[in-house]
């Protein structure tokens, strides 16, 4: 129940201080700090030759000592900014983690397959898995980690179509994940958007209820219910708290600010040449060939 409130908006000081003390908070840090990165170098192929500058600094994502599911928020940035090339998502990864650790590297990247695939509207969630699946495949990874992982989404695709409860998904996904040096985190985050995918408010109510795990869970949620979605199914009252300037500075960063920085990042992957300019109101944008009309 108290895991609840590392991710929902609005909450009072002694919450706040609780969650800014979890490893959580870290992550979203560092995700904050890419997001950063990425606008100073104007593009991933200038990050990818840049010196270190303490604007620009140098990968330090490690797989050793961090769960695929917490790589997967501090990584987001680059997810969205590469949504709309499966290969330069892969390169960008390549280039800031170690890709001879197959597996992980492989966990990882099937969030953001998904993800990719959410914000193109090149999938929906009923072939959300099979097409992640599809994407794996094609990937080049070798034939023992595609089938682990295959096995791995199979399990949550069937716990997604069975209807089961969060308790029964979370103990059939976690010991399966173990089996097959697969990620849970990510599978229940799945699991979690895949059940009520029209809904974000619930997926993410049921996201909170995932025992220790439930503030990457959540987090991992609401990144693919949002991308499905899209910001009008945010409810209001979590609008108006992110844009509260009296909240605590959870990640470093206030509610404002890091909104300022999403449209930032939102220019630059569009070809504004230089988004640190003062902010314009966009008009609807997405990857070539998709309409959004939300």
């Amino acid at each position: 129940r108290s895991n609840f409130f590392l991710w929902r908006p609005g909450m009072d000081s002694v919450q706040t201080e609780q969650a800014a003390r979890s490893p959580l908070s870290w992550k979203g840090k560092l995700a904050i700090e890419w997001a950063t990165a990425l606008l100073h170098a104007g593009s991933l192929s200038r990050l990818a030759i840049q010196t270190p500058t303490p604007q620009i600094p140098k990968p330090n994502l490690l797989l050793e000592g961090n769960s695929i599911g917490e790589l997967a928020i501090v990584a987001l940035p680059l997810f969205l900014f590469c949504h709309d090339s499966p290969i330069k998502l892969r390169q960008s990864l390549e280039w800031i983690l170690d890709s001879s650790q197959e597996t992980q590297f492989a966990q990882l990247l099937t969030f953001g397959y998904a993800l990719a695939q959410l914000l193109q509207e090149q999938g929906n969630p009923q072939s959300l898995v099979s097409q992640t699946v599809y994407q794996l495949k094609q990937s080049g990874f070798s034939l023992e980690v595609q089938q682990g992982l295959t096995a791995w989404l199979a399990e949550v695709e069937q716990c997604v179509q069975q209807r089961v409860s969060l308790s029964q998904a979370i103990a059939t996904l976690m010991p399966t994940a173990a089996a097959t040096s697969a990620d849970g985190v990510i599978g229940l985050a799945l699991y979690c958007f895949l059940t009520t995918p029209d809904h974000l408010v619930l997926s993410l109510r049921r996201a909170a209820q995932a025992s220790d795990q439930a503030a990457t869970v959540a987090a991992l949620t609401g990144a693919l219910a949002g991308a499905y979605n899209s910001i009008l199914e945010i409810p209001l009252e979590w609008h108006l708290a992110l844009l509260d300037d009296r909240q605590p500075l959870i990640w470093g960063a206030s509610g404002i600010e890091i909104q300022a920085l999403a449209t930032r990042l939102l220019t630059s992957w569009s070809g504004v040449y230089d988004a640190t300019d003062e902010l314009i109101k966009l008009p609807a944008i997405a990857a070539p060939g998709v309409i959004r009309p939300r």
